[in-house]
Order: C-alpha cells, then sequence, then structure tokens
C-alpha cells in the first residue's frame, strides 16, 4: 500500500500546481488516486489499530462508531469515482457539440456527486449502529448485505448501463461514418476518436473491475460468514447446479432415444 499512496501522490502534485495538467480528463484521473490514497492511508492506519490495539478498539464506542461508517465509505469513493469517469465518457460521447460536457465545471459537478454519493451511502450503517456499538451485540445482518448493494451491486449496474450505451453509440456512429461521408478528413478524425474512446472505456473498465473483484469476495465472505442460513442456502445451491447439470443431460439422452 505504500507504493500506491507514493504513486498516487507522484500522480495528483503536478495536476494541483502545475496548470496545464489540470484537463478534465487528468482531474478525473486525480481524483480516482485522491480517493486510492484516502482508502490506503484509512486503512493501513485501521489495521495497524486494530492488530496491535485490539482491546482498546472493542472497547471505544467511537471507534466502534468510525469502524461502522468510515470502511464503506472510503470503499464507495473509490468504486464511484471509476462510475463518474464513465459517466463524463457517455456525456462526451453521446453529445460531441455539448461544449459543456467538456468543460471543468461539469467535471466538478459530477465529482460533487460522486463525493456526495460516497458521503450519504454508508450513512444508514452510522444512524442505525446504537444497538451493536452501545450495547455490544451483534453486527446486525442487514449491514452486511447493504454493503454488498452500495459498494458492489449499485456501481457495478451503473458502470455497465454507460458502458452498454457507450459502445452502442461508438457503434451507430461507426455505421453513419461508413455508409455515408465522403469527407476522409472527417471520416478519418471519427474513427480515430472512436478508437480512442474505445480504448479508455477498456482502461476505465480494467479499474473497475479490479475494483469490485477486490472487494466483492471480501463483502461476500462477510455476509455469508454472519448468518448460518446463507451458507445453508449456498450449500442447497451449489448442490443443485450439478443435479441440473446432469438432469438435463439425462433429458437429452431420453430425446435421442
Amino acid at each position: 500500500m505504500l507504493i500506491v499512496i507514493i504513486l498516487s501522490t507522484a500522480y495528483i502534485i503536478p495536476i494541483i500546481f502545475i496548470r496545464r495538467f489540470q484537463t478534465t480528463y487528468n482531474i478525473l484521473t486525480g481524483n480516482i488516486c485522491l480517493t486510492i490514497l484516502i482508502a490506503s492511508v484509512f486503512w493501513i492506519t485501521f489495521n495497524t489499530l486494530t492488530v496491535y490495539n485490539a482491546s482498546a478498539m472493542k472497547q471505544s464506542i467511537i471507534a466502534c462508531y468510525i469502524t461502522a461508517y468510515f470502511p464503506a465509505y472510503v470503499n464507495c469513493s473509490t468504486v464511484y469515482a471509476v462510475v463518474v469517469v464513465t459517466m463524463n465518457r457517455f456525456f462526451a460521447i453521446v453529445y460531441p457539440n455539448k461544449r459543456f460536457f467538456k468543460t471543468q465545471a461539469w467535471c466538478f459537478i459530477s465529482l460533487s456527486i460522486q463525493w456526495t454519493v460516497a458521503i450519504l451511502a454508508p450513512l444508514p450503517r452510522l444512524i442505525f449502529p446504537l444497538q451493536t456499538c452501545q450495547y455490544k451485540s451483534l453486527t446486525p445482518y442487514w449491514r452486511y448485505v447493504y454493503n454488498i448493494h452500495i459498494i458492489v451491486l449499485l456501481p457495478s449496474i451503473l458502470n455497465a448501463i454507460f458502458n452498454v450505451l457507450i459502445v452502442k453509440n461508438v457503434r451507430s456512429s461507426t455505421r453513419r461514418i461508413h455508409a455515408g461521408i465522403v469527407d476522409t478528413n472527417v471520416s478519418t478524425n471519427a474513427q480515430q476518436n472512436s478508437a480512442r474512446d474505445v480504448h479508455l472505456l477498456k482502461h476505465i473498465s480494467f479499474i473497475f473491475i479490479i475494483s469490485v473483484i477486490g472487494w466483492a469476495p471480501v463483502y461476500l465472505y462477510e455476509a455469508i460468514t454472519a448468518n448460518p442460513s446463507a451458507i445453508q442456502w449456498l450449500f442447497i445451491m451449489l448442490q443443485i447446479l450439478p443435479s441440473s447439470k446432469i438432469l438435463k443431460r439425462k433429458t437429452l439422452e431420453l430425446h435421442m432415444h
């Protein structure tokens, strides 16, 4: 994580102090680096305190509230930062003649939306931890399920929607170009822009997939192990899958005979 902190800081500093680096794309990428930097610092601090001062962490109500809110917050800020980049590319590609979607004003508006969502999404975990923190009861199961929804499912759905719409728009634009554009220069520039947009889309999607793959198993494991019935249902589902495959094969054999 120290390497991640150093690299993120090295990327952010030139954007802050050198004006020519303050382009929309660099600001959005710098925002991702900032969220990764905050998450890395938090997790290093949190894990260090948990390992070396575990008893004090368990007895402190303040630490309990911090644990209830900030892990979800820092992870939300990271995944939604990537979604915002995809959203910006969507508006820039679908509305290429709208200069507003290429301005820094729109960039900062979308970033403010991202940070607002990242702050508000984990709030239910902070509003309802009274039973857990003050009465030392077990963590409610709904919090594990809620984590999966706000950190894994919702950003994945949003990112997938924007990506599908971008790909559809790029393909339709390419078909229009091949269908009837006479100006060779315009056609070449449009094709180059489409290729660049697709390449950037792949890069953004790769970052998002890595982020989701990194956290999804953690939250799924928490949700499954926290509820014994969930383990039973998982075991049943794992039994059903091979059984259904065998049944399908037997059905095909009967039809063949």
